[in-house]
């Protein structure tokens, strides 16, 4: 690709204010433009001598016509090979008309024509001529309002490539492969970052949130191909990547950790989307904070949140919500006071721990053998600790895979142990710890 460092910033610029990948954003550019936001240090323009003819009437128009600058055909007038002789018969236009001949004109790599001005937000067409002869930024900023206001963001985002030329190039854009060309370079452009993205993934064939590195990169590509990433292909592991990764394998039924092992990998490349629509479950639970204001109630990680949506809904089903009252906690020797265990120590990206309520469809609180069955469902897909029932239907659950020193992986509350249920609700734990799980919710 031949745009400079300074025109992928512009472009990045303008398609996060869209809400788009800069790849496809620039992609569009690179077609339109060929790659030369500038000719001959100019914001390249191209004179439409038709339109220019429509605005002029009497005296102006004749005036026009016989210098060789409007005609009632499209194609009639032509644009000189170099970009200064352009605008030397641009300012011959102007002579006549200022408005009509720089309404007349496309501006910039993305060819907006200036008789657009209003519905972009212009003042003035001046204006919006302005702003393509400022900069490259400039032009892009012009390329990305035209998007916006005939609604090709939407396109753009789905990357519908046919969609977009149609109605940015016409109907007659298959004649000039603009939806192929598009596409191929977008394909040039995503695959370009992702290799030039430093790897920092360790030697231990796993990859996991922080990472960075064409490995990710390569990853975003299969999950959004799937359906569960809709995302930036920027190589960088975040939390939206991290949560797709935790969707795929809560329906290939292996163990979600958000992390892309050797397992994971392989059942990614057998997967397709027709497996994704027979999943079991594809759905989440709510999850909301309450007793906010509580220094024990700083939030969670974001593993372990989507981990709690994921599992409520696979034991209960839809409608069901899960309600935090204590989440993470500070450390030791950080500022903040205790109230809770070790469990819930915040290392800079939420609690590892949480204690909740889950209320079923009506909003009543699960207790007893209801909820024991979502510890049962926790421990069995080994996803961290689980401690049963605090009074009037609080559990506990955590992301521990092994135990903070003096701890065990599942316990009973003295509120539990009183009541007649407390036994069975115990036994309950003991048997997802051996990896049996409860009845699912079957939709």
């Amino acid at each position: 690709m031949s745009f400079d460092n300074a025109a992928l910033q512009g472009i990045k610029l303008e398609a996060e204010r869209l809400g788009v990948e800069w790849q496809a954003l620039a992609a569009v550019a690179q077609v339109e433009s060929g790659g030369r936001p500038l000719w001959d240090g100019l914001c390249p323009i191209r004179i439409e001598g038709h339109y220019f003819d429509k605005r002029l009437t009497g005296a102006a128009q004749k005036a026009a016509r016989e210098q060789g600058l409007a005609a009632p055909k499209a194609g009639v007038v032509k644009n000189p090979g170099k970009m200064a002789d352009r605008y030397a018969m641009l300012k011959r236009m102007t002579a006549i008309d200022e408005g009509a001949a720089l309404e007349s004109c496309s501006w910039g790599l993305g060819q907006v024509m200036g008789a657009h001005w209003k519905k972009l937000g212009y003042p003035n067409v001046q204006n919006l001529a302005t702003e393509a002869r400022e900069s490259v930024s400039g032009q892009v900023r012009l390329m990305g309002r035209y998007i916006e206001s005939f609604g090709l963001d939407k396109e753009l985002k789905a990357k519908n490539w046919a969609g977009f030329a149609l109605k940015y190039n016409g109907k007659n854009y298959k004649v000039n492969k603009y939806d192929v060309k598009m596409a191929e370079a977008y394909e040039e452009f995503l695959y370009g970052s992702i290799k030039e993205t430093k790897s920092t993934i360790k030697s231990d064939d796993i990859i996991e949130r922080g990472d960075k590195g064409p490995e990710v990169g390569e990853l975003q590509r299969r999950l959004a191909e799937l359906g569960y990433y809709n995302g930036a292909i920027d190589a960088i592991f975040g939390g939206g990547t991290e949560m797709a990764v935790m969707d795929f394998q809560r329906d290939a039924q292996i163990q979600v950790d958000g992390r892309a092992g050797p397992h994971t990998e392989a059942m990614l490349k057998t997967w397709n989307t027709s497996k994704k629509k027979e999943a079991k479950s594809e759905g989440r639970a709510q999850v909301v904070y309450v007793n906010q204001h509580a220094i024990r109630n700083r939030p969670s990680t974001a593993y372990l949140e989507v981990t709690l949506a994921t599992a409520v809904y696979d034991v209960y089903g839809p409608d069901y919500q899960a309600q935090i009252f204590s989440g993470g906690q500070p450390r030791k020797g950080t500022p903040g006071q205790r109230t809770g265990s070790v469990r819930h120590d915040d290392y800079g990206e939420g609690g590892r721990a949480l204690d909740a309520y889950i209320l079923n469809k009506k909003g009543k609180k699960l207790e007893g053998l209801e909820l024991a069955k979502l510890g049962q469902y926790w421990l069995a897909m080994k996803y961290g600790g689980c401690g049963l029932e605090m009074a009037v239907g609080g559990i506990h659950l955590d992301e521990w895979k092994k135990p903070p020193t003096g701890g065990g992986m599942l316990w009973t509350y003295p509120y539990s142990d009183g009541k007649p249920w407390g036994a069975q609700a115990r036994k309950m734990l003991v048997d997802g710890s051996n990896g049996k799980k409860p009845p699912l919710y079957k939709p």
